[in-house]
């Protein structure tokens, strides 16, 4: 009477690839979600925080400054003191001295002194002139602007990517893992195959 052999066995160290497709997937969805994170910080951060000032008015008065638009500099944001439904006169004039008149922003931004009051597209290049008059008791402030400047797009910018990210890394992450756990079981499959004696038809 033959002893009945045991079944083929296959160690786990020997399958191929090895598991680091699974640490691999792991690290990337993590990183997706940390990434999300950050870029919904820096989005929000640059939804609340003002611009640099290119000058600063401290009451009635005129301050000249320097402006070249550009991709990053399109518009003229003007700032105040006042809130943003109070009164401001100001005015602004370019170059050759033609006055640029300041529109109503498109949404609500301010911080714990200055509100944003107006903004103006000007074209050209050099030295431009702000003049406020009628309110001494306010300042003022100018910045150059991107065309895109608003708090919306920043808010848009900082969901996609709260959310986006993290499932860009999820996708990816899950590719990596299963893709490795169905490799390593046709290797182990081929494997037993090849020490039960029967040929292997993967």
């Amino acid at each position: 009477m033959y002893a009945r052999q045991p079944p083929p066995r296959v160690s786990p160290s020997e399958l191929r690839p090895g598991r680091f497709g699974y640490w691999a997937g792991g690290v990337v969805m993590v990183l997706g979600g940390v990434a999300g994170v950050v870029a919904f910080v820096v989005f929000l951060l640059q939804a609340v925080t003002l611009p640099d000032f290119a000058a600063q008015l401290p009451g009635d008065g005129e301050v000249v400054f320097s402006h070249t638009p550009g991709e990053e500099a399109a518009d003229i944001a003007l700032y105040s003191t006042s809130p943003a439904n109070g009164p401001y006169e100001c005015e602004l004039f370019t170059p050759g001295g033609e006055p640029t008149a300041f529109t109503d922003p498109e949404f609500h931004q301010e911080d714990s002194e200055w509100t944003l009051v107006g903004v103006a597209s000007p074209q050209e290049a050099g030295e431009y002139t702000l003049v406020c008059e009628d309110h001494p008791d306010h300042a003022y402030a100018v910045a150059p602007v991107p065309e895109d400047f608003g708090v919306i797009e920043d808010v848009v910018g900082a969901l996609a990517s709260l959310f986006l990210l993290p499932l860009a890394g999820l996708v990816v992450g899950l590719v990596l893992i299963v893709s490795t756990a169905v490799r390593r079981g046709l290797h182990k499959k081929r494997l037993l195959a090849e020490r039960a004696g029967y040929p292997y038809r993967g």
